[in-house]
């Protein structure tokens, strides 16, 4: 059977860039993955199913419709969509701290 992989909501919050209160109205709207309750009563645990999550992201890329590349996991499986992202401006240095008792 196939390994499944939960993650918590503040997880999720992380890969999408979305409030988990966000998440749980686009969920009840059918625009996002449904949480799986994994603890019991109506306060218990909810995990979301990582694979559908990232999906979830991969398509968001698909709609978009620009360059984006396969990005894959450790053992080679495609993971997700993400694009190409531009190349970072070289970092400004810090000013140098004067030093105490040296002149400017």
């Amino acid at each position: 059977m196939h390994e499944v992989r939960y993650l918590s909501p503040r997880q999720v919050e992380g890969l999408t860039s979305l409030s988990a209160s966000h998440l749980a109205r686009m969920a009840d709207a059918g625009r996002f993955p449904k949480p799986v309750r994994l603890g019991e009563g109506k306060n218990g645990r909810l995990g979301f199913v990582e694979a559908e999550v990232l999906a979830w992201n991969a398509a968001r890329l698909e709609e978009r419709g620009t360059g984006a590349k396969r990005v894959n996991d450790v053992e080679g499986r495609p993971l997700e969509t993400l694009a190409e992202a531009p190349a970072s401006p070289r970092p400004i240095p810090l000013r140098q701290r004067a030093r105490p008792g040296a002149s400017a």
